[in-house]
């Protein structure tokens, strides 16, 4: 993994950050528009960027290589989950923010952040493995995910909906798999579409970040102190011990280097998102997303030292 191409990629996200921050304070981008931005990106763009980048990428990983890599993305959710659910105690958070911190704990911006800076660093060969991250991902974040945010409801957690699971990110993930393992051909009118969709994901998604920090007192976003201990672990300490240990597994520096990438994510807008569906205060939320994902221009490209 080039550190200079790291870095580059991490000082151009950087500047989309600034534009929709910019675009917002000049009131060009609106809370309404951020939304059905959010919903494009998530719906249209990022499925079709998952699946127009493994139709580019050489068939060189196996079913067994696959499955090795599934339960390797399993153990990194599982220390994660372990992780998140003591990071509100070991950081002296109020027990009422608890479930706040491990959810920026176990979910990473895998899907607006993730997948584009690991295409642009690692290459589209990569995109077979973030597929596999990408479906665990939303596994949890309808099952572990909605346990942990509605433990503190007033009726206790709320019962799993398996309707839930059937959304457009899992569909490109399973898409994804199924054309590469089957060497399937896609209709050249088709994989066009795709591509178009595919290359608007980086500019859109950070676009809407830069938008989110507009609308946050800036003093207020930086004052909150525990959330850069939450940082410095959840996006240095744990990705570079990962690095260390998956160096001495694995021999694929693509896989080595794409989780290390996807673990050293900030936190996911879906926590957020969820957040606001159960009517709960998202004020550390939103300056986790924003501050984390500001930081991550200087975490990820020294994680990637490491690797």
């Amino acid at each position: 993994m080039s550190i200079q191409v790291v870095s580059t990629q991490m000082c151009v996200i950087f500047i989309f950050i600034l534009i929709g921050y910019i675009m917002a304070k000049k009131e060009m981008l609106s809370p309404p528009t951020c939304k059905q931005l959010s919903g494009l990106i998530v719906n249209v763009c990022s499925p079709a960027l998952m699946v127009t980048s493994v139709l580019s990428a050489e068939r060189s990983v196996s079913l067994k290589g696959l499955l090795t890599v599934l339960i390797a993305v399993i153990a990194l959710f599982a220390v994660q989950i372990l992780l998140g659910i003591f990071m509100g105690r070991i950081l002296h958070a109020p027990r009422e923010q608890w479930h706040h911190y491990n959810m920026m704990t176990v979910f990473g911006n895998i899907g607006f952040v993730g997948i584009p800076v690991a295409l642009a660093v690692l290459g589209s060969g990569c995109m077979i493995y973030a597929a596999i991250f990408n479906l665990v991902f939303n596994i949890l974040i309808y099952t572990y995910g909605m346990l942990v945010m509605t433990s503190q409801n007033e009726g206790g957690a709320e019962k799993f909906d398996w309707k839930k699971l059937i959304n457009m990110g899992n569909a490109a993930a399973i898409v994804a798999i199924i054309v590469y393992l089957g060497n399937i051909t896609v209709p050249v009118i088709a994989s066009t579409a795709l591509t178009y969709m595919a290359n608007t994901v980086t500019f859109l998604s950070v676009l809407v970040i830069g938008a989110s920090v507009a609308r946050l007192p800036l003093r207020s976003l930086f004052t909150e102190v525990r959330l850069y201990g939450l940082i410095a672990i959840r996006m240095l300490v744990f990705p570079i011990a990962v690095a260390l240990v998956m160096k001495q597994i694995f021999t694929d520096p693509m896989i080595v280097g794409l989780s290390v990438l996807m673990v050293a994510m900030p936190a996911a807008n879906m926590s957020l998102m969820l957040a606001e569906a159960y009517d709960q205060d998202t004020t550390l939320l939103s300056k986790g997303i924003v501050l984390s994902t500001l930081c991550s221009v200087v975490t990820i490209t020294i994680t990637s030292l490491f690797v």
